[in-house]
């Protein structure tokens, strides 16, 4: 998803205005297409952080920052959606700035370093509590490795080759 804005230092506060084409991500997220001139692109209660972004956005604005970028997790009736966001910002003025912000669903990449993690955790208790020895071997070198428990090499020399 795509979006842009304009933003304004008025009275000491940033003022927001959002061009957001057409997408089916926007589609996904909201219900509906993306408006022009809306003063907010997310919802409180739909990004559970939202105070923190905003802050960290306008920090990065008023730091003279070229962009920043963030994952969050945004919920909807429908469903639980991680995203990246990376903006670029302009300095337009001293008290006006223009966004850019591409939004990309990473759902299915935080669903598999969520599994891998798991997966991982997994192999790593069965190794470590294995009630026998596991031992990884070298078939070129004929060398051996302990991996499960330390082993006395002449234990696994004697049992293994000959």
């Amino acid at each position: 998803m795509l979006w842009q804005a304009r933003v304004r230092r008025e009275q000491g506060r940033l003022v927001w205005r959002f061009h957001v084409p057409a997408s089916g991500l926007h589609r996904q997220l909201f219900g509906r297409d993306g408006r022009d001139d809306e003063p907010t692109l997310w919802e409180d209660g739909v990004v559970s952080d939202l105070s923190d972004m905003n802050a960290r956005s306008a920090s990065a604005i008023l730091s003279g920052d070229p962009g920043y970028r963030h994952e969050f997790q945004v919920v909807t009736e429908q469903a639980t959606l991680h995203v990246s966001e990376r903006v670029e910002i302009t300095r337009l003025g001293s008290d006006e700035w223009m966004l850019v912000g591409v939004v990309m669903d990473v759902t299915s990449r935080r669903l598999a370093e969520e599994a891998l993690r798991l997966s991982e955790a997994r192999y790593r208790q069965l190794v470590e509590h294995s009630p026998i020895a596991i031992i990884e071997m070298d078939m070129a070198s004929m060398s051996f490795e302990g991996v499960a428990r330390r082993i006395p090499e002449k234990t696994w020399r004697r049992g293994c080759l000959r």
